[in-house]
This record gives C-alpha cells, sequence and structure tokens, in this order.
C-alpha cells in the first residue's frame, strides 16, 4: 500500500497490519509514502537492504532516513503476526509493536530525528 502525503514529522500516525509474509525481498514493504526525500515521509516494512527485520524508517529535515524503530528478531514466514506503529508529534515519539508488544521506541523531533 502506498500512503497519499502525510508528512510524519507534523502529523500523529498510526499503522495497524495484519500480515502473512510468504517471502522478505529487499525492502519489502508494508506500507510507505517514501521516495522524493521530503520531511517525514516512511518506509514500514523490512529492512535495511536484505534484512528480514521490521523497521520504520523516516526522512529527516536534511533528506537523511532515520531508522526510528527495529524488532531485532526475524519476521516468521508462512505466520500471522500483527505489526503496527504509532508517531505521536507532541510526544515527538516514534513506538513499533509486533504482535501487540513494544518492539522499540524512539523520539524525534519535528522536522528532523534524534536518538
Amino acid at each position: 500500500m502506498i500512503v497519499p502525503e502525510a508528512p510524519l514529522a507534523n502529523t500523529a500516525l498510526s499503522v495497524s497490519i495484519w500480515g502473512y509474509p510468504v517471502e522478505a525481498p529487499l525492502w519489502a514493504s508494508l506500507v510507505k509514502n517514501w521516495g522524493q526525500s521530503l520531511v517525514g515521509q516512511f518506509h514500514f516494512g523490512l529492512g535495511p537492504g536484505d534484512a528480514d527485520t521490521l523497521n520504520i524508517f523516516i526522512t529527516t529535515s536534511d533528506g537523511s532516513a532515520f531508522n526510528a524503530g527495529t524488532d531485532l528478531d526475524p519476521v516468521e514466514l508462512e505466520v500471522w503476526e500483527h505489526y503496527a506503529f504509532v508517531a505521536d508529534p507532541d510526544e515527538e515519539l516514534v513506538i513499533l509493536y509486533r504482535n501487540g508488544e513494544v518492539v522499540d521506541e524512539n523520539f524525534y523531533e519535528i522536522g528532523r530525528a534524534h536518538v
């Protein structure tokens, strides 16, 4: 799914997906608004590169990609799992979930990310 312009840096956003992955290709996406290096664009899926780990990447004000969350356990193939993330611009926090459990969280500033 490709999400229309909805800058993550300025807008609260939550994404919740049930997935049944049958393969883990390079940079596989669950949901994304990505590609022009605009602040707040995001990639929610596998990565980085050929890694089979769940990640949320956000584009920062300098056009670089900030890894706002990573689940270090590989995504299981041919198993139903629930994947989600929440971005809260008021708290400047991104929380990554897998099967209802928090697997990572990171702070970011409006317009630029930081750890």
